[in-house]
C-alpha cells in the first residue's frame, strides 16, 4: 500500500506500541509501554484522530514495570486494556485489567495471576458486557507457562479462570474471544522453546447459549385427515435462554419439503390458496436464535378434505304453503343442513313468517325438498329461502315474489 501518514510518540527512552484499534469516530486507540525516567516502563495509552493526530495520551503505572498489550473500545465508548504489572499484584508480575472512560481516565482496574510472572496478551468484551482475557500463567514451581484463561462481569470482577497445561509443555493463549453460541475461541503456541518444538494451538470452549426447543403441537395435527383448504398452520416454538427465536418453513407434497418461507417472527403461517383437495401435505419447522444455534423439528403430515358440496336453493313453488328444494351439486356429501324459509309483505306490509329445520344430509347430485307449515295472509309477498351446512357456514339463498289470498300462495 501507500503511505499516507506517519506519527511517532513517547518520551526518550524505548517506548513501543503492541496494539492498536480503530474507534468509533474514525481515530485509533494504541497501547504499549513508556519508559520512564529512572528506567522503568509504564503502561502507553494514546487517542489519535482520524490523522493520527494526538488527542490525548495517558501513563499508567508505578514503581516496576508495566506494559499494555491490547486494547479496544467497549460498548460504552471508554476503553478496556490488559497487559502486565509488576508494581502491584500477588506475583512477581500480573496479568492487568483496565477500564477508562472515553477520555483515558482509569474506572477501575484489578490484577490476576499467582506469584510467578503472569501477563495478558488479549481483551475482549462479550456479550453479557463483562470481559474474557488470554493469556499466560507462570508455575511459579516449575516455571513452564501454560495457558490462562479469565472471565470477569463488566465490572472487572472475575467469575471464572482456567490455567491450561498441555502435558508439562509450554502454553501461551494469545488470543481469545467469544464465539456465536457464548463459548470461547482461543489460539496460542505450546510445545518446547528450547527444542524449537513449538506448534499452533487452537481450542474451542463450550458455550452457555441453547438451542431454541424443539418445534412442537402443529396445527393441523401430525397425521390430520379431512382438513380444510383454508387452514392456517401453527406450532409451539421458544427457546431456553429466552433468546429471541425465528422460524423457517419447509412445505410441499414431497415427503422431504422445501423451504418456502424464512425469517418469521410469529408461530403461525397462512397458507391459503396453496392447498388442493384430496392431498397429502407434508411441512417441518427450523427454529434459529440470535445466535445461530437452530433447531429442526420433525417432519408433520396432514391430508386435505375431498371437494365440498355446493349447496343450490332450486325450484321454489306455493299452493297451500311454500316448498323449496336445496341441492347438492359438489361432489362431497353436505352435512347438518340448515335450511329456513322467510316470508313477508303481505296487507299493509305487515306480515312476517318463519319456518325452518335441519337436514342430515345431502349426497353429491341429491337433493331434498322442505316445505312451510299453512299460514294465513293476504295481498303480496317475498319469499326468501336460505341453507348452509357444516363444510359452507356462509348461507346460500335465493328470493322469489308472489301473492296470498288466504291460504292460497301463488308464485
Amino acid at each position: 500500500g501507500v503511505e499516507e501518514w506517519n506519527h511517532t510518540f513517547g518520551s526518550t527512552g524505548l517506548d513501543g506500541g503492541n496494539h492498536v484499534q480503530q474507534t468509533n469516530d474514525g481515530g485509533y486507540i494504541v497501547t504499549g509501554l513508556y519508559e520512564s525516567t529512572g528506567g522503568n516502563t509504564n503502561l502507553f495509552l494514546l487517542k489519535t484522530d482520524i490523522n493520527g493526530d494526538e488527542e490525548w495520551s495517558q501513563i499508567f503505572g508505578g514503581a516496576q514495570y508495566e506494559e499494555g498489550s491490547f486494547v479496544q473500545q467497549t460498548i460504552d465508548g471508554g476503553y478496556v486494556i490488559t497487559g502486565y504489572t509488576s508494581s502491584s499484584g500477588a506475583g512477581e508480575g500480573d496479568i492487568w485489567l483496565i477500564k477508562t472512560d472515553d477520555s483515558g481516565n482509569i474506572e477501575w482496574d484489578y490484577c490476576f495471576g499467582g506469584a510467578a510472572n503472569d501477563l495478558g496478551h488479549s481483551v475482549q468484551q462479550t456479550t453479557d458486557g463483562g470481559y474474557f482475557i488470554a493469556g499466560e500463567y507462570t508455575n511459579p514451581d516449575t516455571q513452564i507457562t501454560d495457558m490462562y484463561l479469565i472471565k470477569t462481569d463488566a465490572d472487572g470482577i472475575e467469575e471464572w479462570s482456567d490455567i491450561i497445561d498441555n502435558a508439562g509443555k509450554e502454553d501461551v493463549a494469545n488470543y481469545g474471544m467469544e464465539t456465536n453460541d457464548l463459548g470461547y475461541i482461543v489460539v496460542g503456541s505450546t510445545g518446547v522453546y528450547a527444542d524449537e518444538l513449538v506448534d499452533v494451538i487452537v481450542m474451542k470452549y463450550q458455550g452457555t447459549n441453547s438451542a431454541p426447543f424443539e418445534p412442537s403441537n402443529p396445527s393441523p395435527a401430525d397425521n390430520a385427515n379431512d382438513v380444510t383448504i383454508d387452514t392456517d398452520l401453527s406450532w409451539t416454538g421458544g427457546d431456553p435462554d429466552n433468546d429471541t427465536v425465528s422460524y423457517d418453513l419447509y412445505f410441499g407434497i414431497d415427503p422431504s419439503p422445501q423451504k418456502i418461507a424464512e425469517g418469521l417472527t410469529e408461530t403461525t403461517y397462512d397458507i391459503f390458496g396453496s392447498l388442493s383437495f384430496v392431498t397429502t401435505y407434508y411441512w417441518m419447522i427450523r427454529a434459529t436464535d440470535s445466535f445461530g444455534a437452530f433447531t429442526d423439528g420433525p417432519v408433520w403430515s396432514f391430508t386435505t378434505q375431498n371437494s365440498l358440496p355446493s349447496l343450490e336453493v332450486g325450484t321454489i313453488t306455493g299452493s297451500t304453503i311454500v316448498s323449496a328444494v336445496i341441492k347438492n351439486n359438489g361432489t362431497d356429501t353436505a352435512t347438518n343442513i340448515t335450511w329456513g324459509i322467510y316470508i313477508s309483505g303481505g296487507l299493509f306490509g305487515f306480515m312476517r313468517k318463519s319456518f325452518g329445520g335441519l337436514i342430515s344430509s345431502i349426497g353429491p347430485g341429491g337433493d331434498a325438498t322442505v316445505t312451510s307449515k299453512l299460514f294465513i295472509g293476504f295481498g303480496k309477498i317475498k319469499i326468501n329461502v336460505f341453507a348452509s351446512c357444516d363444510q359452507i357456514q356462509t348461507p346460500i339463498g335465493k328470493t322469489v315474489y308472489g301473492s296470498m289470498f288466504l291460504i292460497w300462495i301463488k308464485i
